[in-house]
């Protein structure tokens, strides 16, 4: 199965001057691989690879 994901990472950060701010990290994987096996009536993944993924910080 292929599939994308997309992961949104969001930090408060506090300065040492008493200045606050907020930043977003945005790592998407467009390639993810996974190979499912059915087990007992259930699916579950046997092998990951997330493959090549770009990163977007502000």
């Amino acid at each position: 199965m292929r599939t994308k994901e997309t992961w949104i990472y969001r930090a408060g950060l506090v300065c040492p001057s008493g200045q606050r701010g907020i930043v977003d990290r945005v790592v998407t994987y467009p390639g993810e691989i996974y190979r499912l096996a059915a087990q007992g009536g259930r699916w579950r993944i046997t092998r990951w690879s997330s493959g090549e993924g770009t990163l977007q910080q502000d």
